[in-house]
């Protein structure tokens, strides 16, 4: 049996990629993101939204991570 583990990122601070980055170090592949960074959090008071996808998308092409996203059309 595989475990899943997905992270989702709302901070109060503007660390969001490298949250994501520090998590997929730790072999995370699944993380849930939001449109524009629309989004909060009930559990973490200021926290304005989850990354956005787009910016998600930007770090993994980056580190030459195949998402199956096309970026431009994306944005």
């Amino acid at each position: 049996m595989r475990a899943s583990v997905c992270q989702a990122t709302s901070t109060t601070r503007t660390d969001r990629q490298s949250a994501i980055y520090a998590a997929l170090l730790e072999g995370i592949e699944i993380y849930h993101v939001s449109v524009a960074s629309f989004s909060g959090c009930p559990y973490a008071k200021g926290a304005t939204g989850n990354v956005a996808t787009k910016d998600v998308v930007y770090l993994l092409n980056g580190l030459g991570i195949e998402t199956g996203v096309d970026l431009d059309q994306l944005v």
